[in-house]
């Protein structure tokens, strides 16, 4: 009997031409399979396939045979999803700029799906995505929100983000703390941020791909951001004590500029208060949402642009405890609510929608004909200047997220004060 080999599998062009003469039916795929191409200025370029099973690359002959040993050697390696990602990195290890490719087959077989290549540069910065063109040729396309999620399995995630951490930072790496992806960063693909302590005691970003059951990571300077403040042993009887007296259920967790805050919500009632230690004993203060003093003329344009171009309401803003970055909760006609961060220059740095009950009771209030959460005085916060003519977007993204795709690489996009400029960052 013969034995399995290169000779039994198809190659990418006959894939291609079957995969014409199917009209573009791509069968349901049956095996996920990385292949991963690694430069760094300090040593040659490590590539291969990544299959189950195997710890090494494989390279293009130890995969046919690996594929012909399975059955998917013929017309049935069109149900292979193979994920191509080329990478070159900095001298620290991090991404430069990185491609990102979905075929079938193999590492050059034919393109799947739409977007079929998205490339970026560091962080998911300046992300642009292509589609496959009859031809099987690529052809730029407009960013959409959410166009690069892929279908993964019920492969439990945390196992598959910690064996994919272990095997990009060491088996000792330590997860740190996650956050979920900006909208930018899931447009590439990206399903988790996570902030990783290296075996070398190094600490790194990673961003989690998924490609069925694999999670694969990618090291690069993401933001570690809206790190959650931790309540001391103390703190926390206090404010246990606190909650039982007053009757108080505690929502959320803050670091403003007056120092750490418990937002909470008393149980007979609707309303929001604020719990703050002094030394040994937790006090209770009325939650007043509005805009903080001293905001940047760039943040008062943001907040101008954000409420004229996007319809959105400014339900509260406060200063970041931990930099000079404003936090706001908006929330549109539609019943969602955001939370957005805006840096000193009036940057949107990231947005993520906020289903907790601090923006849901303010949208609520604000909803329901109870009028305009209590502001500030007005000499706390001065009108905004007369806000910039809205910019021309030209892609889904844009129309759907403006702003935020407005400034989706804030080193790039750095703007004067006199006005907001276009975005750039699909060429």
């Amino acid at each position: 009997m013969a034995t399995p080999g290169r000779r039994h599998v198809r190659t990418s062009p006959q894939l291609s031409a079957r995969l014409a003469a199917l009209r573009g039916r791509i069968p349901a795929a049956a095996q996920f399979i990385v292949y991963r191409a690694t430069s760094n200025p300090a040593a040659s370029v490590q590539e291969g396939y990544l299959v189950p099973g195997e710890v090494r690359h494989l390279n293009a002959m130890a995969f046919d045979f690996w594929l012909a040993e399975r059955g998917l050697a013929d017309a049935e390696r069109l149900s292979v999803a193979v994920l191509v990602i080329r990478e070159r990195l900095t001298a620290n290890g991090t991404i430069r700029d990185c491609a990102v490719e979905y075929r079938r087959g193999a590492v050059d077989g034919p393109y799947d799906g739409t977007p079929a290549r998205i490339v970026f540069t560091g962080p998911a910065r300046r992300p642009r995505f292509y589609q496959a063109t009859p031809e099987g040729a690529l052809a730029e396309i407009a960013a959409t929100p959410g166009t690069a999620a892929r279908p993964g399995s019920a492969t439990d995630a945390a196992a598959a983000m910690r064996d994919a951490v272990q095997a990009s930072c060491g088996r000792m790496a330590r997860i740190l703390d996650a956050r979920e992806p900006t909208f930018i960063e899931a447009m590439v693909g990206i399903t988790s941020v996570l902030h990783v302590m290296q075996e070398d005691g190094r600490e790194v970003g990673c961003g989690i791909l998924r490609h069925g059951p694999n999670a694969i990571a990618l090291r690069a300077d993401f933001p570690r951001f809206d790190v959650k403040p931790t309540l001391s042993a103390r703190q926390s009887s206090l404010l246990e004590a606190l909650a039982a007296a007053e009757g108080l259920v505690a929502c959320e967790t803050r670091r403003d500029e007056h120092g750490l805050a418990i937002v909470a919500r008393r149980r007979a009632a609707a309303d929001l208060v604020l719990v703050r230690f002094d030394g040994e004993a937790a006090g209770v203060a009325p939650y007043v949402p509005g805009r903080p003093t001293g905001l940047t003329s760039d943040q008062e344009r943001w907040l101008h642009y954000i409420a004229t171009y996007e319809a959105l309401d400014v339900l509260d803003a406060y200063h970041d405890g931990t930099s000079d970055a404003l936090i706001v909760l908006t929330g549109g006609a539609d019943g969602a609510a955001w939370r957005h961060h805006v840096d000193s220059d009036g940057i949107e740095k990231w947005r993520r929608a906020d289903t907790g009950s601090v923006a849901a009771t303010l949208h609520d209030t604000r909803s329901n004909g109870g009028g305009a959460p209590a502001e500030r005085p007005a000499a706390a916060h001065p009108a905004a200047e007369p806000g910039p003519a809205p910019t021309a977007f030209g892609s889904a993204a844009q129309a759907r997220f403006p702003a935020s795709a407005h400034h989706v690489d804030e080193g790039a996009n750095r703007r004067s004060t006199d006005g907001y400029e276009a975005s750039g960052y699909i060429h």
